[in-house]
This record gives C-alpha cells, sequence and structure tokens, in this order.
C-alpha cells in the first residue's frame, strides 16, 4: 500500500507487546503501547471522491444520534489518534489513513439543517456535486445497511429501501445530491453532523486500503487488521 503524509463509528485501539515477549526485555524496558480511536465511514461518505476530499482538506466527518451516542465527540479530542477506513461491506477496502485529531470538533447540522459555517457548507456542497450527477456512481459498490446491528435495523424501518440498497441508492434517497429532495425530507431531530480537522500522518487512495496488501509477501501469513464494523470506537 502506497501511503503520503498529510479521515459514522468511532473505537480506541490498543497494542501492547504479549507478556512472554515483554518478558525477554530487561527489567528496565517499557511496555510500548498504542492507542487509537476508530473511525470507520459508511453510507454517503463511502465513496472515493468523498474520501479524497476528506484526505485533501485534512478532515475527519461524523454523523451520530445525540440521544443514542451522547458523548461521540468526546472520544475524538485534540491529540487522539486516529485509524479511518471504509469497510468491504459498505464497498471501500479497509483502512485508509492514520493521523491526529488537530482541534476541535464542531457540529454542523442539526437535523437535517445546516447550520451557519463555513467549512459545513463546503462539505455539504461538495457531497451535492457527487451525488447530483450519475457519471460519479461507482463501478464497484455493495449494500450499506447490515442486519447485524441494532442502529442498522432501526434506520432500516424508517425507509423503504431493501437491505441490498447500496450507499449510492442510500444517498440519492436520502437527498444528498438535491437540495430539494435534502429538504423536504423528515430527518431525524437528533441526528448531527460534525467535523473535525486532522493532521495525516499517513493516508492511500480509496482502492488501496489495508485489505488490499499482500501480507504473505511481506512474511506477515497470520497478520490481520480488521476495521471494526463499529462508526466511532476506541481500539486497544
Amino acid at each position: 500500500m502506497k501511503v503520503r503524509g498529510r479521515a459514522s463509528l468511532i473505537r480506541p485501539i490498543k497494542k501492547t507487546h504479549s507478556k512472554s515477549a515483554h518478558t525477554s526485555h530487561s527489567k528496565n524496558s517499557s511496555q510500548k503501547l498504542f492507542k487509537a480511536t476508530q473511525v470507520s465511514m459508511g453510507f454517503e461518505r463511502a465513496h472515493p471522491m468523498v474520501w479524497e476530499y476528506l484526505r485533501t482538506k485534512r478532515l475527519l466527518v461524523i454523523g451520530y444520534n445525540t440521544i443514542a451516542s451522547p458523548n461521540r465527540l468526546n472520544l475524538l479530542k485534540e491529540g487522539q489518534r486516529v485509524i479511518v477506513g471504509v469497510p468491504k461491506s459498505q464497498g471501500g477496502t479497509g483502512i485508509l489513513g492514520i493521523g491526529k485529531v488537530s482541534g476541535e470538533g464542531k457540529i454542523f447540522s442539526e437535523g437535517g439543517r445546516l447550520l451557519p459555517d463555513v467549512i459545513g457548507s463546503q462539505y455539504m456542497a461538495h457531497l451535492r456535486k457527487i451525488y447530483s450527477n450519475s457519471a460519479n456512481k461507482p463501478a464497484r459498490s455493495a449494500r450499506c445497511w447490515n442486519k447485524q446491528f441494532k442502529n442498522h435495523h432501526h434506520r432500516h424501518e424508517e425507509r423503504n429501501g431493501g437491505w441490498d440498497m447500496t450507499s449510492w441508492e442510500y444517498s440519492q434517497q436520502e437527498g444528498w445530491g438535491c437540495k430539494k429532495l435534502w429538504s423536504s425530507k423528515n430527518h431525524d431531530p437528533n441526528r448531527v453532523f460534525a467535523y473535525l480537522p486532522v493532521q495525516w500522518e499517513q493516508t492511500t487512495d480509496f482502492n488501496s486500503g489495508i485489505t488490499k496488501i499482500d501480507w504473505a509477501s511481506l512474511g506477515l501469513c497470520d497478520f490481520k487488521l480488521p476495521l471494526i464494523g463499529f462508526s466511532v470506537m476506541p481500539r486497544h
């Protein structure tokens, strides 16, 4: 995977040496620690042009329900390292970027209502440009709903689409490509969207995520680093 230095769910990740490996070091050596919050982007954000916009603008955008996940932004404080990707189940290739949150998160949309904010308005305009043009429909797509997730059941029941609906079809239905349709939708009043500035350390393009790496050729036959199916979650 070629990467370059420069962001649903969020989850922290912490890696440590195994006990046997640790004891082989001297008593003065300290246990190494890696902790991060995983951000899995799906639905309208599961598109190559959306990811390219975010990595170029050094942003991360998350959507969540303030009742079900009232502390979502607390997982993304300034200085927090993030691992960001799009799951294969959403048509992605896994982890796409690693970086650090470089500033305070800001909500730019509440219940479908766009708040006065330049960055948020630019993001919404960019998505409208993407989804209003049928030429941007991905050649390869995947269904966006997962029956294993309870919140997907709740959101799916509110819509008329089937379980095989793709991220592109979902975005069309929600009005991401049409301002008039977006305004006419009965949006969840507790659904918000927020953006956070991110200092990217490593990123790759949408189709070259971690699932495309030939780990065996690198001598790591059993290596696995899956993108867990939660939008924002700490991992240890």
